[in-house]
């Protein structure tokens, strides 16, 4: 193969994207953005196949619990350390902003921000838990049913898609100590109750 093509084919897309840009070539960059974004979602849809089947093969193997218990770890040695101490000190529009970026920015998707009274509604094209509808959603453990356990209130409520392709719903309520009993219930816990292992992950 030729020098040329062989520098052509190893060459990141988003070099391309970039030098695209530099050279003003405006529509270029734009098509190579493109074909980069539909690339990476694919990857990704392939690793979230990938996770489901591990779910599935240790299921089977090892029971429902264990899935639980691996999701359990994870969240507690990735998420809450994270949440925990972050979100106990973050204003309410803090939070929002917190959010909001990292769905528009991390993940890259646009989302919908709704305001009432009493929380703010985000709606969006979920690409880990929504693409695995109907699975175990590391939102709903560690932003529920973990914070209420150890900081004492759900960071946010999250209504997970019933099926791929459909929006998730989080309810991030503006006072998040006011979230009604009947989702500390839904997770298992009581609001009288909760925050009993506070600072297990501080």
């Amino acid at each position: 193969m030729r020098k040329d093509e062989l520098k052509e084919i190893s060459t990141s897309i988003w070099d391309k994207v970039r030098d695209a840009i530099d050279k003003g070539d405006k529509e270029k960059a734009k098509t190579l953005l493109e074909e980069a974004l539909q690339n990476v979602m694919q990857l990704r849809g392939i690793l979230m196949d990938f996770i489901d089947e591990l779910q599935i093969a240790l299921a089977e193997k090892a029971g429902e619990e264990a899935i639980h218990e691996t999701m359990r770890k994870i969240c507690n040695a990735k998420m809450m350390p994270l949440f925990g101490q972050k979100f106990p000190r973050l204003t309410t529009e803090e939070r929002v902003r917190d959010r909001a970026f990292a769905w528009a920015v991390r993940h890259g998707v646009t989302i919908g921000i709704e305001e009432d009274e009493e929380k703010f509604v985000f709606k969006l094209p979920c690409d880990t838990g929504g693409y695995l509808a109907a699975k175990p959603s590391h939102c709903s453990l560690a932003g529920e049913v973990m914070a209420i356990e150890q900081v004492g209130y759900p960071f946010w409520v999250n209504f997970p898609p019933k099926k791929a392709g459909d929006l998730c719903v989080q309810w991030h309520y503006k006072d998040v100590k006011k979230a009604p009993e009947k989702f500390y219930r839904r997770a298992g816990k009581s609001k009288a109750k909760a925050g009993k292992t506070q600072g297990k992950f501080q």
